[in-house]
């Protein structure tokens, strides 16, 4: 085909052919290349323009904005019609143009509706434009246009794929994370090993939901298969996955691989139209660093996401944006700061929009930050409210509900209803509560114990908060709880918060990346999976982090990481 000086439409048709079977094999962008020869190759008119128009899709539906873009002109070229009308959409709404997208999307729909039931085209279309009516807010147009797409007669897997994606996050936007797991359940095994290949885009769909209503577990489950499988070549939407799967572990108090995933989605967008996908990226990353007290460095990521999203309009961004902004004002223990940048987005959650897929984290800060700016009305307002949205999306925050009633007690002065309060809050925590939550309660009900003079009962709760802490290293929040320990009488200087050997320092960052995955127990091809390299790259690095340790295996690996934590 490169040695074609001349059009050849029956080579033309033997690399359409060979496309298909790049794309039953899953291979989007390997099957657009393959069509976009055969545009080249193809004598002018329908056929060259349908192949032009059919990659420009694919590329698209890989995740390649950026390469897709660059077909603008030559689609905008094409004749009129359903696929080039789904295409320029497409690119419209990547650019961040919403009024076209928005009339590309109006075309589709009546176009669509007068199509032939099996045409593949036409069933795309209608999934696309559901799926924009997601990203505009707009559930109630978002789940029909699913249906009509699920209803048509094709089989194609792709389509299918989006027509599910618009009916899942419709519900869930219209009702509750939960309805829209609902809504996918009948769809999937629930193991997420037993998923279908070919479903691993819906998997990263169902990853998102249960994140999305505090199902951390679960969500890190479907996500750890959705991203390996992904670097196989499964489906597009390897950097989204990424970034939700380091969103989950971040809550999860897994900070080391959280670190790795954001980085491994920012490697994976960098030149594509993703920045809203980077920005989440630095939000974990700058939370991450925020929560051990890296205050410089969480300021240079969380100025990064800003940046990445001026002129956005408002989404699921907005909450991240101010998510991390608040970190950074929890780590230092300013609490009216914390109030100040989370109480803009109470209003958010009432509207019918992405802001329902959120497990309202952000909403227990302000709560617990309000309480402790000693405005104890404002605190319980927000409470009733918080309350109010969580049985409205159906989340269990029964735990962090009780401790935040908890602490409201003791800035009323009622020690028997905060005594009973905090024990039951303690009983209701599960494994899906934050990490930093459980051991900010744990820390409280320490604190408030100390403050009633029992200084026995207070070792309990506070030992369990710096237990929980200790781990991914929460600097500034262990730096508090060992000086109340110090007050309940117990050194902290036995164990000093933890701090980095200076062994593991002289690590590059893509070598800590390399030992995080390792001190796991994952081998060197499932790293490579992971971090999207090689698995000769993890043999090369693996290799100079012995060397540079002065160690000879995975065991002794263990052993440095363990001595850095303990300090």
């Amino acid at each position: 085909m490169a040695a074609a000086d001349a059009t050849d439409d029956a080579l033309a048709a033997e690399a359409e052919e060979s496309a298909r079977a790049e794309l039953a094999r899953g291979a989007k962008g390997a099957a657009a290349a393959r069509l976009l020869w055969a545009s080249s190759l193809s004598t002018p008119g329908r056929e060259a323009e349908r192949r032009l128009l059919e990659a420009a899709d694919l590329l698209i539906a890989d995740g390649q904005a950026a390469r897709a873009h660059e077909l603008r002109d030559r689609a905008e070229a094409c004749a009129p019609g359903l696929l080039r009308d789904l295409v320029l959409g497409q690119l419209a709404w990547s650019r961040g143009d919403v009024e076209a997208a928005q009339g590309f999307g109006a075309d589709l729909v009546g176009a669509a509706g007068v199509a032939a039931s099996g045409d593949r085209t036409a069933a795309r279309a209608l999934a696309v434009v559901s799926m924009l009516h997601v990203g505009l807010g707009r559930p109630d147009g978002a789940v029909p246009l699913a249906e009509r797409a699920l209803a048509r007669d094709c089989r194609d897997p792709e389509t299918e794929a989006a027509a599910w994606l618009g009916l899942a996050y419709g519900e869930a936007m219209r009702h509750s994370p939960r309805a829209g797991l609902d809504r996918l359940a009948p769809r999937l095994p629930q193991d997420a090993a037993s998923v279908p290949e070919a479903d691993t885009g819906l998997l990263v769909v169902r990853g998102v939901l249960a994140d999305a209503a505090g199902r951390t577990g679960t969500a890190i489950a479907d996500l750890r298969v959705a991203t390996r499988r992904a670097h196989q070549g499964a489906i597009g939407g390897l950097a989204r996955a990424c970034v939700q799967l380091a969103s989950a572990l971040c809550n999860a108090g897994e900070w080391d691989q959280a670190i790795v995933h954001a980085h491994v989605a920012l490697s994976l967008t960098a030149g594509e139209a993703w920045g809203w996908i980077e920005a989440r990226a630095e939000v974990c990353l700058g939370t991450v660093r925020a929560s051990r007290g890296e205050f410089a460095r969480a300021g240079e990521h969380l100025a990064r996401a800003q940046a990445l999203t001026a002129g956005f309009r408002p989404d699921e961004i907005t909450v991240a944006l101010a998510m991390g902004q608040a970190s950074v004002a929890r780590a230092r223990g300013e609490s009216a700061q914390v109030a100040a940048v989370l109480v803009p987005l109470c209003d958010l959650v009432e509207e019918p929009r992405q802001f329902r897929l959120t497990a309202l984290i952000w909403w227990v800060w302000l709560v617990a930050a309000l309480a402790e700016c000693g405005d104890v009305q404002a605190a319980q307002e927000q409470l009733t409210r918080l309350d109010q949205a969580a049985s409205r999306l159906d989340l269990d925050l029964r735990a962090r509900l009780a401790g935040l009633r908890a602490r409201l007690a003791v800035a009323r002065g009622d020690a028997s209803a905060a005594e009973a309060l905090f024990g039951e809050a303690a009983s209701l925590l599960g494994a899906d509560d934050p990490l930093l939550d459980r051991a900010l309660l744990h820390h409280a009900h320490g604190r408030f114990l100390l403050g009633g003079g029992d200084r026995q009962a207070a070792l309990g709760p506070l030992t369990a908060a710096r237990g929980l802490l200790a781990g991914p290293g929460a600097a500034p929040y262990l730096r508090r709880v060992d000086a109340d320990l110090a007050a309940a009488g117990v050194s902290p200087s036995a164990r000093p918060a933890p701090r980095e050997a200076d062994s593991v320092a002289v690590l590059t960052e893509r070598e800590r990346h390399v030992v995080t995955l390792a001190s796991t127990g994952m081998t060197n091809r499932e790293i490579a999976a992971e971090l999207y390299v090689s698995q000769k790259a993890v043999e090369y690095h693996l290799g100079n982090v012995f060397g540079k340790l002065g160690i000879s295996s995975r065991r002794q690996l263990r052993g440095v990481l363990s001595a850095a934590v303990a300090g």
